[in-house]
């Protein structure tokens, strides 16, 4: 893997995966780093980059999609945690074997991360504006958006032409499984749930690595406090911290969901890389609390 190239992975249940490397000269770890839900692994070249600069070796990647060689109606959101983001956690640990792995989550990114089973290897995760996404996680007029959304519209535009499109994303196309997975799940209070309604929490209960997760503060239609808080309940045994970030914090006039990863955010950037480090200089794990494991309502 050479700076800046691309390369195909293939899961374990045979969908091939596409990946990009960004290689340090003086590496200290690897980074393997999950996008939100949509958005394209490009997206995140600058973020990447910069972690690179800092002597980090860094894989993104993109979730598999319409273009995956798996019917649409078969598509799972679920596998893009067990069977996506896992290949590229096994690559990484195969690739660079004497390197700690890290991990950066952002949105979906750090929901799935749980799903994947060799997420117990990763030494430290880093997560940006993840949440629970059931409805009722948010406040006022944006619970009943949120209520409108996941009820209504979305499995509405996905029944009419096949696919959620991407305008209402802001990224690419969803197609119809990971659609309607997706809007389920939102649905429920347990958030991430089998069709059965039975909770997926396949490795959380396993994690007891430290984790960092940011809000931020202008991002209230996608990710606000009580999401990000709802979230950080699925990892039970974890050092949790939580971070509020502000436009002010990078000199910037609005972050929203994404804007974390423009270069106009940059300034943000180092104090993350300090804290993805800091376990691996210490003698055991930057355990900072413990919290409960997040239960479904009856």
């Amino acid at each position: 893997m050479s700076l800046s190239d691309s390369f195909t992975l293939t899961t374990e249940d045979g969908v091939a995966v596409q990946a990009s490397g960004f290689r340090a000269r003086s590496p200290r770890a690897v980074v393997v780093m999950a996008g939100g839900t949509g958005i394209p692994r490009q997206f995140y070249r600058h973020f990447a980059d910069f972690l690179a600069g800092q002597g980090l070796h860094v894989i993104t990647f993109d979730y598999r999609g319409k273009h995956s060689a798996v019917a649409a109606e078969r598509l799972r959101m679920a596998d893009w945690g067990r069977q996506d983001l896992d290949a590229v956690l096994a690559y990484a640990a195969q690739r660079f074997p004497d390197l700690p792995l890290l991990f950066v989550g952002h949105s979906v990114g750090g929901q799935i991360f749980g799903l994947a089973r060799r997420s117990v290897q990763v030494k430290a995760a880093l997560l940006i504006a993840s949440q629970s996404g059931y409805w009722w996680h948010w406040s006022g007029a944006w619970r009943w958006r949120r209520w409108l959304d996941w009820h209504l519209l979305m499995p509405a535009m996905t029944r009419l032409v096949g696919e959620l499109p991407g305008w209402m994303l802001g990224g690419n196309p969803l197609p119809a499984g990971i659609s309607k997975e997706w809007a389920r799940w939102c649905r429920s209070p347990c958030y991430l749930c089998e069709p059965d309604g039975a909770p997926m929490r396949d490795h959380f209960a396993r994690l007891r690595l430290p984790m960092r997760f940011y809000v931020i503060s202008d991002d209230t239609g996608l990710a606000p406090l009580a999401a990000v808080r709802a979230l950080m309940g699925f990892y039970p045994v974890a050092g949790k911290e939580l971070r509020v970030l502000t436009p002010a914090d990078a000199g910037v006039a609005s972050l929203g969901h994404v804007g974390v990863f423009r270069e106009s955010a940059s300034v943000l950037w180092p104090p993350m890389v300090e804290w993805l480090l800091a376990p691996l200089s210490s003698s055991g794990p930057l355990l900072s609390g413990r919290g409960e494991l997040q239960e479904c309502p009856s």
